[in-house]
């Protein structure tokens, strides 16, 4: 199942985006979970931005709202809200978002979509918020410190038809990993084009023939055609479960359940949200069970407790009962030991002479 966006995803979503949004005003921010963040936007109509780690999109799927706004929130409302997005691109073909916004300031919301994600918010290229600092062998990403892009990769939609033969010719792997890593295209990407040429995608990249260097060249242009015009987005499942969610028609899923969208946003807003939302929910009921599996601990140790002090109670009773209904005995065989003492006689002697013995089966025992 498809947990994050593809380099070739956030390229189709982030145009989409751009054009739906672009001058829209941010309103309000809330953190829904501990990493999605939604931004309350307004232009001609209310729009909601949904921002994680692994995804973004204009979302029509109502998330729970806290009912305190959290210290990363309010950090960036104090920046933000106010402001208007004035453009969204994709960094260099690579699963990065960047949201150039003005209003207070000029900023960028950078939305780190590879690795375990992250969402970092600009000024003069500085970090002044983000969710979560990390630290790489190339980059620190930290509050107080100029931002650094990750190492850049190739971008195919540049490429030119010399460039691209020789990156085949000078490649040591398979052409599906040529395909996959040296052109930026990921793994489905790639075998979709060994498919499309009817090359097998484990043959070296270097010992394809003319022809079917011709076959992979032209099904990668036309990729690439598709990836900046064609659209028509469409989640996959398998067995009735939704495993993918891709921005056009692919031969890899010829054979799959697909549902088809207006546009690769509802696709994505319908693939991630659901997903999130279930997670969430399936957190929140974890926390929920963990909760009340505390409390009935903690009833049951409580439960104990109480029955061992209503047995303590009830032999403390006896106890009293039976202290009372000797009263007499007791006080005149206090009244004898003072004597006694007075008399110099040690405790020893005392007991001995008196030969106190158990009241019932309490011992008494008198200091004086």
């Amino acid at each position: 199942m498809k947990a994050a966006l593809t380099s070739v995803d956030v390229c189709v979503l982030a145009e989409e985006l751009d054009k739906k949004l672009k001058n829209s005003r941010i309103e309000n921010i809330h953190q829904v979970s501990d990493e999605e963040f939604v931004f309350g936007l307004y232009k001609k109509e209310k729009i909601e931005l949904a921002a994680a780690p692994n995804f973004a999109c204009i979302t029509n799927y109502k998330r729970s709202i806290p009912r305190e706004a959290t210290n990363l929130v309010m950090q960036l409302r104090k920046h933000l809200r106010g402001c208007f997005i004035r453009k969204i691109i994709q960094h260099d073909f690579d699963r990065v978002i960047e949201i150039e916004i003005s209003g207070k300031g000029d900023y960028t919301l950078i939305i780190e979509l590879f690795s375990k994600g992250n969402l970092i918010l600009l000024r003069n290229e500085k970090i002044i918020w983000i969710l979560k600092s990390q630290k790489w062998r190339d980059r620190t990403l930290r509050p107080g410190m100029a931002y650094e892009y990750p190492p850049a990769v190739l971008n195919p939609l540049t490429i030119g038809d010399k460039d691209f033969l020789k990156i085949i010719k000078n490649s040591g792997k398979s052409i599906v990993k040529t395909l996959a890593m040296d052109f930026s295209l990921g793994g489905l990407y790639a075998e979709e084009l060994c498919l499309d040429a009817k090359i097998e995608k484990e043959k070296n990249a270097n010992e394809l023939t003319e022809k079917e260097l011709a076959a992979v060249q032209n099904s990668f242009f036309n990729l690439i055609k598709k990836i900046k015009s064609e659209s028509i987005p469409q989640i996959i499942f398998e067995n009735k479960r939704q495993v993918d969610v891709i921005p056009f028609e692919l031969q890899f899923y010829k054979n799959s359940e697909s549902k088809k969208f207006d546009s690769f946003n509802e696709a994505v807003d319908e693939y991630f949200s659901n997903v999130e939302i279930a997670r969430v929910d399936e957190t929140a009921e974890t926390s929920k069970s963990k909760a009340i599996e505390r409390l009935e601990k903690q009833l049951e140790i409580q439960r104990k407790t109480l029955e061992e002090l209503k047995e303590k109670s009830a032999e403390y009773r006896s106890a009293g009962d039976t202290i009372y209904q000797n009263m007499h005995k007791i006080q005149t065989t206090i009244d004898e030991i003072k004597k006694l003492r007075q008399e110099g006689l040690t405790d020893s002697e005392i007991r001995e002479k008196l030969k106190l013995k158990s009241l019932d089966k309490y011992e008494l025992v008198v200091e004086i």
